[in-house]
Protein backbone atom coordinates (compact mmCIF):
# COMPACT_ATOMS: atom_id res chain seq x y z
CA UNK A 1 0.00 0.00 0.00
CA UNK A 2 1.60 3.44 -0.94
CA UNK A 3 1.34 6.35 1.32
CA UNK A 4 -1.01 8.08 -0.40
CA UNK A 5 -3.32 5.16 -0.31
CA UNK A 6 -2.96 4.96 3.62
CA UNK A 7 -3.29 8.63 3.96
CA UNK A 8 -6.78 7.98 2.10
CA UNK A 9 -7.80 5.12 4.35
CA UNK A 10 -6.77 7.21 7.34
CA UNK A 11 -9.03 10.37 6.00
CA UNK A 12 -12.09 7.58 5.40
CA UNK A 13 -12.35 5.87 8.66
CA UNK A 14 -11.53 9.14 10.58
CA UNK A 15 -14.28 11.24 7.88
CA UNK A 16 -16.80 8.33 8.93
CA UNK A 17 -16.28 8.40 12.90
CA UNK A 18 -16.96 12.83 12.70
CA UNK A 19 -19.72 12.08 10.39
CA UNK A 20 -21.65 10.02 12.43
CA UNK A 21 -20.56 12.55 15.42
CA UNK A 22 -22.19 15.44 13.98
CA UNK A 23 -24.83 13.74 12.55
CA UNK A 24 -25.73 13.05 15.75
CA UNK A 25 -25.13 16.47 17.33
CA UNK A 26 -27.67 17.57 14.26
CA UNK A 27 -30.27 15.12 15.22
CA UNK A 28 -30.32 16.33 18.99
CA UNK A 29 -30.48 20.49 17.97
CA UNK A 30 -33.09 19.62 15.22
CA UNK A 31 -35.33 17.85 18.13
CA UNK A 32 -34.89 20.40 21.00
CA UNK A 33 -35.26 23.18 18.05
CA UNK A 34 -31.71 25.05 18.64
CA UNK A 35 -30.81 24.82 14.20
CA UNK A 36 -33.19 26.00 11.91
CA UNK A 37 -35.21 23.35 9.82
CA UNK A 38 -33.53 21.73 7.07
CA UNK A 39 -34.60 23.19 3.46
CA UNK A 40 -34.25 21.51 -0.09
CA UNK A 41 -32.55 23.70 -3.10
CA UNK A 42 -35.06 26.20 -4.27
CA UNK A 43 -35.49 26.52 -7.84
CA UNK A 44 -33.00 29.34 -8.50
CA UNK A 45 -29.65 27.67 -6.87
CA UNK A 46 -30.49 24.83 -8.77
CA UNK A 47 -30.50 27.08 -12.15
CA UNK A 48 -27.34 28.69 -10.45
CA UNK A 49 -25.83 25.39 -9.91
CA UNK A 50 -26.97 23.60 -12.91
CA UNK A 51 -24.06 24.96 -15.22
CA UNK A 52 -21.31 24.64 -12.91
CA UNK A 53 -22.36 20.33 -12.52
CA UNK A 54 -24.89 19.77 -14.93
CA UNK A 55 -25.64 16.08 -14.09
CA UNK A 56 -23.18 15.11 -11.61
CA UNK A 57 -24.56 16.78 -8.32
CA UNK A 58 -27.50 14.94 -6.49
CA UNK A 59 -29.64 17.97 -6.45
CA UNK A 60 -32.69 16.17 -4.82
CA UNK A 61 -30.65 14.72 -1.88
CA UNK A 62 -29.32 18.50 -1.34
CA UNK A 63 -30.55 19.79 2.58
CA UNK A 64 -29.75 23.20 3.59
CA UNK A 65 -30.13 24.90 7.25
CA UNK A 66 -30.10 28.56 6.98
CA UNK A 67 -28.56 30.11 9.37
CA UNK A 68 -26.72 29.57 12.97
CA UNK A 69 -26.66 26.01 13.58
CA UNK A 70 -25.54 25.33 17.23
CA UNK A 71 -22.27 23.71 17.50
CA UNK A 72 -22.01 22.66 14.13
CA UNK A 73 -21.54 25.99 13.09
CA UNK A 74 -20.11 27.67 16.37
CA UNK A 75 -17.04 28.58 13.71
CA UNK A 76 -18.72 31.10 11.97
CA UNK A 77 -18.43 28.83 9.03
CA UNK A 78 -20.37 27.27 6.52
CA UNK A 79 -20.20 23.07 6.78
CA UNK A 80 -21.41 20.37 4.91
CA UNK A 81 -21.97 17.20 5.95
CA UNK A 82 -23.19 14.51 3.57
CA UNK A 83 -25.67 16.01 1.66
CA UNK A 84 -26.62 18.50 4.33
CA UNK A 85 -25.21 22.00 4.52
CA UNK A 86 -25.23 25.13 7.07
CA UNK A 87 -24.61 27.92 5.99
CA UNK A 88 -24.25 30.39 8.90
CA UNK A 89 -24.63 33.46 6.30
CA UNK A 90 -25.78 32.94 2.94
CA UNK A 91 -23.66 33.96 -0.41
CA UNK A 92 -24.39 32.21 -3.48
CA UNK A 93 -20.77 31.29 -3.90
CA UNK A 94 -20.62 29.64 -0.38
CA UNK A 95 -23.08 27.11 -1.97
CA UNK A 96 -21.15 26.71 -4.83
CA UNK A 97 -18.30 25.56 -2.72
CA UNK A 98 -20.23 24.07 -0.22
CA UNK A 99 -21.86 21.77 -2.99
CA UNK A 100 -17.97 21.09 -4.30
CA UNK A 101 -18.08 19.17 -0.74
CA UNK A 102 -21.15 17.52 -1.83
CA UNK A 103 -20.10 16.34 -5.01
CA UNK A 104 -16.73 15.31 -2.88
CA UNK A 105 -19.03 13.20 -0.79
CA UNK A 106 -20.76 11.25 -3.82
CA UNK A 107 -17.66 10.58 -5.72
CA UNK A 108 -15.09 9.65 -2.19
CA UNK A 109 -17.73 9.34 0.66
CA UNK A 110 -16.07 9.90 3.74
CA UNK A 111 -12.74 10.31 2.79
CA UNK A 112 -13.13 14.58 2.03
CA UNK A 113 -14.71 14.94 5.48
CA UNK A 114 -11.12 13.40 6.93
CA UNK A 115 -9.08 15.42 4.67
CA UNK A 116 -10.44 18.68 5.19
CA UNK A 117 -10.59 18.03 9.30
CA UNK A 118 -6.40 16.99 9.09
CA UNK A 119 -5.91 19.84 6.40
CA UNK A 120 -7.59 22.62 8.71
CA UNK A 121 -5.87 20.99 11.70
CA UNK A 122 -2.49 20.95 9.90
CA UNK A 123 -2.46 24.77 9.49
CA UNK A 124 -3.73 25.88 13.39
CA UNK A 125 -1.64 23.41 15.12
CA UNK A 126 1.28 22.22 13.28
CA UNK A 127 2.22 25.30 10.62
CA UNK A 128 -0.31 28.47 10.86
CA UNK A 129 1.60 29.29 7.55
CA UNK A 130 -0.24 26.05 5.77
CA UNK A 131 -3.37 27.69 4.06
CA UNK A 132 -5.56 24.37 3.48
CA UNK A 133 -8.32 26.79 1.37
CA UNK A 134 -5.56 28.18 -0.79
CA UNK A 135 -5.29 26.50 -4.34
CA UNK A 136 -2.36 28.61 -5.99
CA UNK A 137 0.77 26.63 -4.84
CA UNK A 138 -0.96 23.30 -6.10
CA UNK A 139 -1.83 24.92 -9.32
CA UNK A 140 1.04 26.78 -9.67
CA UNK A 141 3.34 23.81 -9.81
CA UNK A 142 1.13 21.94 -12.44
CA UNK A 143 -0.98 19.98 -10.08
CA UNK A 144 -4.58 18.86 -11.65
CA UNK A 145 -7.57 20.20 -9.64
CA UNK A 146 -8.46 16.57 -9.15
CA UNK A 147 -5.15 15.52 -7.73
CA UNK A 148 -4.84 18.77 -5.17
CA UNK A 149 -3.73 17.62 -1.58
CA UNK A 150 -6.83 19.34 -0.22
CA UNK A 151 -10.01 19.05 -0.47
CA UNK A 152 -10.73 22.70 0.51
CA UNK A 153 -7.99 23.89 -2.18
CA UNK A 154 -10.55 22.22 -4.76
CA UNK A 155 -13.56 23.86 -2.95
CA UNK A 156 -12.12 27.31 -3.18
CA UNK A 157 -10.95 27.41 -6.75
CA UNK A 158 -14.55 26.80 -8.37
CA UNK A 159 -15.75 29.14 -5.44
CA UNK A 160 -12.92 31.59 -6.85
CA UNK A 161 -13.69 30.49 -10.76
CA UNK A 162 -17.41 31.12 -9.88
CA UNK A 163 -17.28 34.59 -8.34
CA UNK A 164 -14.31 35.95 -10.44
CA UNK A 165 -14.43 34.60 -13.92
CA UNK A 166 -15.81 35.88 -16.91
CA UNK A 167 -17.15 35.69 -20.52
CA UNK A 168 -15.53 37.19 -22.91
CA UNK A 169 -17.76 37.96 -26.58
CA UNK A 170 -15.49 37.70 -29.69
CA UNK A 171 -17.83 40.77 -30.84
CA UNK A 172 -15.83 43.92 -29.66
CA UNK A 173 -18.06 46.13 -28.97
CA UNK A 174 -20.13 43.61 -26.72
CA UNK A 175 -18.58 44.17 -23.16
CA UNK A 176 -17.09 40.59 -21.24
CA UNK A 177 -19.80 39.47 -18.67
CA UNK A 178 -18.45 39.63 -15.60
CA UNK A 179 -21.25 38.25 -13.36
CA UNK A 180 -20.43 35.71 -10.79
CA UNK A 181 -21.20 32.42 -12.61
CA UNK A 182 -20.28 34.14 -16.27
CA UNK A 183 -17.02 31.48 -16.86
CA UNK A 184 -19.70 28.71 -16.77
CA UNK A 185 -21.99 29.94 -19.60
CA UNK A 186 -21.72 27.56 -22.81
CA UNK A 187 -22.06 30.09 -25.83
CA UNK A 188 -20.29 30.41 -29.33
CA UNK A 189 -20.60 33.66 -29.40
CA UNK A 190 -16.91 34.23 -26.85
CA UNK A 191 -15.46 31.80 -24.70
CA UNK A 192 -14.54 31.80 -20.79
CA UNK A 193 -11.90 33.54 -18.98
CA UNK A 194 -10.48 33.15 -15.15
CA UNK A 195 -7.48 35.27 -14.33
CA UNK A 196 -6.30 35.72 -10.61
CA UNK A 197 -3.58 38.09 -9.55
CA UNK A 198 -2.74 38.74 -13.54
CA UNK A 199 -2.36 34.69 -13.79
CA UNK A 200 -4.54 32.91 -16.72
CA UNK A 201 -5.94 30.06 -14.98
CA UNK A 202 -8.05 29.44 -17.91
CA UNK A 203 -7.07 26.44 -18.67
CA UNK A 204 -6.63 24.26 -15.49
CA UNK A 205 -10.37 26.07 -14.50
CA UNK A 206 -11.49 24.52 -17.59
CA UNK A 207 -9.99 20.67 -17.04
CA UNK A 208 -11.23 21.45 -13.07
CA UNK A 209 -15.31 22.03 -14.54
CA UNK A 210 -15.01 18.75 -17.12
CA UNK A 211 -13.58 16.91 -14.08
CA UNK A 212 -16.85 18.11 -12.25
CA UNK A 213 -19.64 17.51 -14.97
CA UNK A 214 -18.23 13.86 -15.81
Amino acid sequence: MSATEHQERIDAATGAVVYAALRAVDAVQTAVGVQPPKRRLTDQERALLFPIFRDSLAYDLIEVVDGRAGLLTVSGRALTMGFTIYLPKYREKTLVHECIHVWQFQHARYRYIGNSMFNQLHSVVFDRAYQPYDWRPGINAGTPWSQLDGVEAQAKFVEDVYAHGAFNFDAPETPEDKAPGAFFREDDAGHNAFVDSDRDYTREANAAWQTIRA
